[in-house]
């Protein structure tokens, strides 16, 4: 019952998108909403972990699944502002299907496709304005993460290969975890990092997204959210999988290509002149953490991991939405942010300084315990991994506050193209308050906590 659900519901969605002018938008937002409905209905259910021929739903996927289909209903909002041709809603819904493939998947074949329809559907929405710069990044997305598709098809036959009998099953690779070849499982997981880090945009495979970001529309941007948290889940299948195996070898992999991506991350956040830019950057270096995270093989640095990316998708959608508000699909310099709380309305400047501060991951976001778990972990694991992390995070903490600052200064704004849009203006107002509730109830808890201590 619960599959046919999760699964129908997008597919009904997109079946509508095909019902003519009336029904395109309409499609879309039941592709988004339904799947988050239908997700957190699940969960509440208690039905889990349930399974269906190759399909599987355990607390895990329907996490990300839950956060897919928030960020795909926000987007399906935000997009009643725009005024795009008829494929844009279908391929939305698409992608929006494509991800609630591979967070049913028991089948990491399933998996793979659902990862790769989604991907396909978002390198066409890139290039949604038809300009030479969006088909350019289109391109790009689309020649990185193929490379990117590849590879983890590679890992995924050298995982099938270690088992002890063919199967991409993953509830049987989990029960036969202590049969399967170290050998090849070390192959397999080298592979798996560089095909979905080049989904994630981890260094060296996130030129796409700074090109991407500044291209295609905010609502593209945050269904690209859905797609890169599916795929740091689909990684942390893999880890699940092969690090209590390979132990030390697995970690120290993964701690590296995360350490590498957050000092990349960094340096570009110190170097942007764009906002979108900018956000690209910012979230180079929010995976790399992640896949750090993923690398301490503990459970700190892994609940910090889902923690981290799961909120910051969420304030990193409220930012973009803010950015196109103020600039619509044109370049928004740093320095239009200059004085923009000292502006009548200053509801966007509220807005970027919501989601700025929880993408920033000051506390009592859950942005920072999410990283606090990681830093945590990754000590247990390496210290020096760990001072490294938070070294390379306090520039990127610097560039980002830096930024944040500027919407407090007293020289007039740039000027920028137009006011938020009705659907943007409701769509970035549901996140900021979503994130403030959340921020709210952490230090509610912050404060219990400490009342506790000393009762």
């Amino acid at each position: 019952m619960p599959f046919i659900l999760i699964l129908g519901v997008p597919t009904l969605g997109l079946v509508l998108t095909f019902g003519g002018p009336r029904f395109e938008r309409a499609g879309f937002l039941l592709a988004g909403w339904g799947l988050a409905l239908t997700a957190g209905l699940t969960a509440a259910s208690g039905w889990l972990p349930t399974s269906f021929g190759p399909l599987r739903l355990d607390p895990l996927s329907l996490l990300f699944l839950l956060l897919a289909g928030v960020l795909a209903g926000i987007a399906a909002l935000a997009s009643s502002a725009r005024r795009e041709g008829s494929w844009y809603s279908r391929l939305s819904a698409f992608l929006v299907l494509g991800l609630t493939l591979a967070g049913t998947s028991n089948n990491l074949v399933l998996l793979w496709a659902g990862l790769e329809a989604a991907g396909l559907a978002f390198v066409l929405l890139v290039d949604t304005r038809r300009v030479k710069a969006s088909l350019e990044a289109a391109w790009k997305t689309a020649l990185l993460t193929a490379g990117g598709s590849l590879s983890s098809l590679l890992a995924l036959g050298f995982l099938v290969a270690a088992s002890p009998r063919p199967s991409a099953s993953w509830t049987y690779l989990a029960a036969h975890a202590h049969q399967l070849q170290p050998g090849l499982l070390a192959v397999a997981l080298a592979l798996a990092l560089a095909g979905f880090g080049a989904k994630l945009g981890l260094f060296p495979f996130h030129p796409w997204l700074t090109a991407a970001y500044t291209q295609a529309p905010a609502p593209a941007v945050l269904l690209s959210a859905g797609e890169i948290a599916l795929g740091l889940y689909a990684l942390t299948r893999y880890v699940l999988l092969i690090h209590p195996v390979l132990g030390s070898v697995a970690g120290h992999l993964l701690l590296a290509a995360g350490l590498l991506s957050v000092a990349a991350g960094a340096a570009g956040l110190a170097t942007s002149r764009d906002v979108r830019q900018l956000l690209a950057y910012s979230t180079v270096e929010v995976v790399g953490w992640a896949v750090a995270g993923l690398g301490s093989g503990n459970f700190l640095g892994l609940a910090g991991a889902l923690i981290l990316i799961l909120f910051y998708s969420l304030a990193k959608a409220a930012l973009f939405l803010s950015a196109e508000g103020l600039a619509g699909d044109g370049e928004l310099p740093l320095s239009s942010l200059n004085g923009l709380l000292a502006r009548r309305p200053a509801l966007p400047a509220v807005f970027l300084l919501v989601g700025g501060l929880a993408a920033l991951g000051l506390p009592p976001f859950p942005t920072f315990f999410g990283e606090l778990g990681i830093l945590a972990g990754v000590f247990r694991e390496s210290p020096p991994a760990a001072a490294l992390l938070l070294a390379a995070s306090l520039v990127a903490f610097i560039a980002y506050l830096r930024c944040l600052t500027r919407l407090f200064h007293r020289e007039e704004p740039q000027p920028v193209a137009r006011r938020f849009a009705p659907g943007l203006r409701e769509a970035a107002a549901t996140l900021s308050l979503g994130l403030l509730l959340l921020g709210t109830a952490g230090l509610v808890a912050l404060s219990a906590v400490g009342v506790r201590a000393f009762v």
